[in-house]
């Protein structure tokens, strides 16, 4: 169904009526967003946002300038965004549409400034695809990470561990995501090759009083010592929690607290509103 809201915005619902299913199932797609999905992957309505990254210690001591961003897509309507990924994945056009996102995303890596990078979120289906090999070789070196989510199912370890090889040694860099959210995300550390791990927002949010957040940052923290990787916390959303972070070693985080998600040139060039 389509509505207009009160500014006059078209916007899509996810359901094209009454599910008649169990609330664990997902509610039937209406025709308007699966015709705003295949718009969205031949380019139409899809907008990327970027995120800051910054290093905590820098930040804490007046050096606000990002490292890096997180890129993410944004779609012309008040479905979330991760619904239409759901829906895309239901109707088959999953792959087709994270490639559509991740595509915009690397177009944009010529305007981020030199010694800084991108992440892109980035599933094993679409990593193992052959349209997704194609746009790795457009990649400049070192300049894009990619974050592979503990939703991320994975059939065959053996052989994503053998494609990741294959991309780090192209100069792409790996990101375990959502780490702490389960156990997925905890296999994943241990059996994929990475360069860096993104603490879960359930593990940041509340680390400042919480003993067992801090815990498990702390071992966590150890952990990426002993394998050489950076650790990036995700949802920072207050002063307290973003010096608990740095003082347990967290070298890096991304949050509303830091910057929002924003066009490329908004996130470059806005400091924090809270500097």
């Amino acid at each position: 169904m389509i509505h207009s809201s009160e500014g006059g915005a078209t916007t899509l619902e996810w359901v094209a009526g009454p599910s008649n299913g169990s609330q664990a199932e997902d509610p039937p797609i209406s025709p308007e967003l699966t015709a705003a999905i295949r718009a969205a992957i031949r380019g139409t309505g899809l907008d990327m946002q970027f995120q800051p990254i910054f290093q905590l210690g820098n930040w804490l001591v007046g050096d606000k300038r990002p490292v890096g961003y997180e890129a993410l897509a944004r779609f012309e309507s008040d479905v979330p965004t991760d619904a239409w990924f759901r829906a895309a994945a239901l109707l088959g056009l999953g792959v087709e549409l994270e490639l559509s996102a991740i595509s915009a995303a690397v177009r944009r890596l010529d305007d981020v400034p030199t010694g800084r990078y991108i992440t892109v979120n980035v599933s094993p289906n679409v990593i193992e695809s052959l349209p997704f090999s194609a746009i790795v070789k457009r990649l400049t070196s070192g300049r894009v990470r990619l974050e592979i989510s503990e939703e991320a199912v994975i059939e065959d370890y053996e052989r994503f561990r053998s494609t990741i090889a294959g991309l780090r040694r192209q100069g792409l860099r790996i990101a375990i995501d959502d780490v702490g959210a389960g156990m997925a995300s905890l296999k994943h550390l241990v059996l994929i090759p990475h360069d860096s791990i993104k603490l879960d927002l359930d593990v940041v949010r509340g680390v400042d009083h919480d003993p067992n957040r801090q815990a498990m940052v702390s071992v966590l923290v150890a952990l990426s010592k002993a394998t050489d990787a950076q650790v990036v916390a995700e949802g920072i959303e207050t002063m307290s929690e973003l010096v608990s972070l740095a003082e347990l070693g967290v070298a890096f985080g991304q949050g509303y607290f830091l910057g929002r998600p924003a066009p490329l040139q908004k996130a470059d060039a806005t400091p924090s509103p809270h500097g």
